[in-house]
């Protein structure tokens, strides 16, 4: 689960909540409820309009095993600006990076100032630091 993609709604609905309740005092639950789902609506479209949000990692893959290096490739569902993306990511490391180790890195370091990168230029890197050293991930549309 995407803890980033709720937060705007959950933003919205307390923001709502807590205006209603001090325009028409706290005692009037349902009113205050009521605004609370209207600012929970608003917190998702806001989401839809503003950012890039990843999925799931979907065919997580080695292309190439040596005796050092492991080159794997995977796909990332994602939506961004209400639009359904899939994108192309390879890396080599080490060893292989675990489905959910790797969608926490990505979560956390994959802003929409990448993904405008991939438009403009067709791929863009990320370097992630691992305890066995820096991980380069390719991002392609």
């Amino acid at each position: 689960m995407n803890i980033k993609k709720y937060t705007y709604e959950f933003l919205g609905f307390a923001v709502f909540y807590v205006i209603s309740s001090l325009i028409f005092g706290s005692d009037s639950t349902i009113i205050c409820l009521i605004a609370g789902i209207i600012g929970s609506v608003a917190g998702r479209f806001i989401m839809k309009v503003n950012g890039f949000f990843i999925h799931e990692i979907i065919d997580h893959e080695i292309v190439n095993e040596n005796e050092d290096i492991v080159d794997v490739k995977f796909t990332l569902k994602a939506d961004y600006k209400t639009k359904p993306v899939i994108l192309f990511v390879t890396y080599s490391a080490n060893k292989l990076i675990d489905t959910q180790t790797l969608s926490t890195l990505l979560w956390n370091k994959f802003y929409d100032s990448h993904y405008k990168q991939v438009l403009v230029r067709g791929y863009t890197i990320i370097e992630i630091r691992l305890k066995e050293g820096i991980v380069e991930l390719k991002i392609k549309s």
